[in-house]
C-alpha cells in the first residue's frame, strides 16, 4: 500500500514492513488448521455415530494433537512476534523524536505541552497499529471468511449461505456506533490534551495561587475542567457498553441459531451430519474473521484521525541547516502580536553583526522578542526576518547561532553530559575549560543542571556558546545571577572573541565596553552614531 513519504504512514510503513508481514502470515495460519480441523470433527463424529471406536479414539487423538499443535504454535510465535514488534515500535519512536526534534523552532515553541504528548503517545500507537493490526486483522479477516464460506459452499450450499448470513448480522453494531467512537475519540484526545496542559500550567503556578490568594479560583476552574472531563468519559462509557451489550447479543445469537438451524438442516435432510458437525466447527472462525472485519471500520476513522493530527510534525520533514549567519541582521516591516496585544509594528532595520553590538531600548519594547524572531522561535505576523542571509528557521544550532535566553533551561542531566551531546568532543573539552574559567569545578559540571544555583548555570550555558564556534551569539541579559568573578570573565571573554556578537543588556558593564550601540524604538531598529 502506498504511502505519502512525509506522512506519519510513510515514515513508519517502512520500519514496520517485516513485523507487518509476520502479523499477516501469523494470522493467516490458523486458517488451514481450521479446515483440517473441521474434517477432523465431521470425521470423528461419522465414527461415532456408525460405532467404529478405534477410528473414533484415532480422529479423536489426531484431533487434539492438532490443536495442540496451534496452541503451542500461537504461544511461541506470539514470543518472538512481540519482541520484533517492541523492537520495531522502538526505532518509530526514535524516529519520532527526530522528526519532532527537526520542526521548525517556531513549531516547537509553539506546541502545547498535552498536544505533543498526545501525538507521541496515544496517536503515536493509533498509527502503529494500524500496520501491526488493523490492516493485517481487515485483510486476513477477509481473506479467511473466503476461505470458509468456499469450503463450506463446497459441502452444502444452505449451510454456507445460512451461516454467512448469520455472520454478516455482526456488522450491525460497528456500523452503529462507528460515528460516535471516531467522534469520541476526537473529543477525548483534546480533553488528554488539555488535560497534560492544565497539569502543566499548574505544577508551574502553585506558589502564584498561594501568594495571590486565587486558591478558589483555581479549585473551581478544576471543577469546570474536570465536569467537562467526565462527560466526555461518561459518553465513551456509554458508548462502550452499548456496543459491548450489541456483541453479546449478537454472539449468543449466533452460537445458538447455529445450532438450531443446523440442527434443524439434519433433522429435514437438507444435510448431512458430517456437513452440519464441519459447519458449526467452521462457524466460530468464520464469525469471529467477520466480526475482525466489521469492527475494523470505525477504527480506520480514529487512524485517519490520529495521522491528520500528527502529521504536523512531519509535514516540513524537518528543517533544512544552511549554514551559519555569517552577515547582519535585516528586518522589513516586521509586525508581531500575541492575541491583541501588538508587541512589534511594523519594525525595520538593519543590524551589523560583525562585531560586538549591544541591542538596547525601553523595558516591554520587544527587544526579548527580537531574539525570537531572529532565531525562528516567533515567526512574525507581517514582514521578513534575514539572519546572514537565510531565514531564521534555517539556522543550524549551536555552531551556526547560539542563542541565550534569559531564563536558562532546567535538564536533568549534567553539563558535561550537555557538552558531550551538543559539541565535538574537542569542543566539548574547549567546554569544560570556559567553565572551568567561569569558576566551575568539575565537581558541578558532573551535578544534574536542575541541582545548579541560577549563576551556576547560567556559567554551564555560556561556556557552552563561547566553545560552540557559532558565527552568531544571541545574548539576552547574559549577566543576570552572575557574580563578579563571573561577569569579569565574560567582559573578558567576548572581547577575546571580537565579533558576532548581539547583547541585550541593562548592565553598566556593556557601556565601558567598545560596543556597537543599536536602540529599538518604536517602529525600527537605529544605529546610535
Amino acid at each position: 500500500m502506498k504511502h505519502n513519504s512525509n506522512s506519519p504512514s510513510g515514515i513508519f510503513a517502512p520500519i514496520l514492513r517485516r513485523v507487518t508481514l509476520a502479523a499477516w502470515f501469523l494470522r493467516l495460519v490458523p486458517v488451514p488448521f481450521g479446515l483440517l480441523t473441521a474434517r477432523l470433527s465431521a470425521k470423528l463424529v461419522s465414527s461415532a455415530v456408525g460405532t467404529d471406536v478405534s477410528g473414533a479414539v484415532r480422529t479423536g487423538i489426531l484431533l487434539l494433537a492438532v490443536m495442540i499443535a496451534l496452541r503451542l504454535f500461537d504461544v511461541f510465535s506470539g514470543i518472538g512476534f512481540d519482541r520484533a514488534s517492541s523492537a520495531a515500535l522502538h526505532r518509530c519512536k526514535m524516529e519520532l523524536y527526530r522528526r519532532f526534534l527537526a520542526c521548525p523552532l517556531h513549531v516547537l515553541y509553539a506546541a502545547e505541552h498535552g498536544r505533543a504528548n498526545e501525538s507521541l503517545n496515544a496517536e503515536f500507537s493509533t498509527v502503529t497499529g494500524k500496520h501491526l493490526n488493523l490492516y493485517p486483522g481487515f485483510f486476513t479477516g477477509i481473506l479467511t471468511a473466503a476461505v470458509y464460506f468456499v469450503y463450506l459452499l463446497a459441502q452444502s450450499v444452505p449451510a454456507a449461505l445460512v451461516l454467512l448470513a448469520f455472520s454478516l448480522i455482526q456488522m450491525v453494531p460497528p456500523v452503529i456506533v462507528k460515528r460516535y467512537i471516531q467522534q469520541n475519540y476526537d473529543d477525548y484526545e483534546d480533553i488528554e490534551a488539555e488535560c497534560t496542559d492544565l497539569t502543566m500550567e499548574t505544577f508551574g503556578g502553585f506558589a502564584e495561587i498561594r501568594m495571590y490568594a486565587l486558591k478558589q479560583w483555581w479549585l473551581d476552574r478544576m471543577a469546570a475542567f474536570h465536569r467537562r472531563y467526565l462527560r466526555v468519559c461518561n459518553k465513551m462509557e456509554i458508548t462502550g457498553r452499548v456496543e459491548d451489550s450489541m456483541d453479546a447479543f449478537v454472539e449468543n445469537l449466533l452460537k445458538y441459531g447455529t445450532y438450531g438451524v443446523l440442527g434443524a438442516f439434519v433433522l429435514t435432510g437438507v444435510t448431512e451430519t458430517e456437513t452440519a458437525v464441519a459447519g458449526i466447527a467452521l462457524s466460530g472462525g468464520l464469525f469471529e474473521a467477520v466480526r475482525g472485519i466489521f469492527s475494523s471500520i470505525p477504527e480506520f476513522a480514529v487512524v485517519k484521525t490520529a495521522e491528520k493530527r500528527m502529521s504536523g510534525w512531519f509535514a516540513d520533514g524537518g528543517t533544512v541547516a544552511k549554514g551559519p549567519a555569517d552577515g547582519g541582521i535585516v528586518l522589513e516591516c516586521v509586525s508581531l502580536s500575541y492575541g491583541d496585544n501588538a508587541v512589534l509594528r511594523d519594525v525595520s532595520g538593519t543590524v551589523d553583526t560583525s562585531g560586538a553590538v549591544l541591542l538596547r531600548g525601553a523595558n516591554g519594547i520587544g527587544k526579548s522578542t527580537l531574539f525570537r524572531l531572529f532565531t525562528g522561535l516567533l515567526k512574525p505576523d507581517a514582514g521578513s526576518v534575514m539572519v546572514g542571509g537565510v531565514r531564521p528557521e534555517e539556522l543550524r544550532y549551536p555552531d551556526g547561532v547560539f542563542y541565550l535566553p534569559q531564563d536558562d533551561a532546567v535538564f536533568g542531566f549534567s553539563a558535561a553530559e550537555l557538552y558531550a551531546m551538543a559539541l565535538t568532543p574537542e569542543r566539548a573539552a574547549t567546554a569544560a575549560r570556559y567553565a572551568h574559567e567561569f569558576g566551575l569545578t568539575d565537581e558541578l559540571l558532573g551535578q544534574a543542571a536542575g541541582t545548579l544555583s541560577g549563576g551556576e548555570r547560567k556559567k554551564v550555558f555560556l561556556a557552552l556558546g563561547f566553545a560552540s564556534g557559532a558565527s552568531l551569539m544571541l545574548l539576552d541579559e547574559p549577566t543576570n545571577s552572575l557574580d563578579e568573578a563571573g561577569r569579569e570573565c565574560l567582559c573578558r571573554m567576548l572581547k577575546e572573541r571580537g565579533g558576532g556578537i548581539v547583547v541585550i543588556s541593562h548592565d553598566m558593564m556593556f557601556d565601558t565596553m567598545h560596543m556597537d550601540r543599536y536602540t529599538v524604538a518604536e517602529g525600527g531598529i537605529v544605529h546610535e552614531r
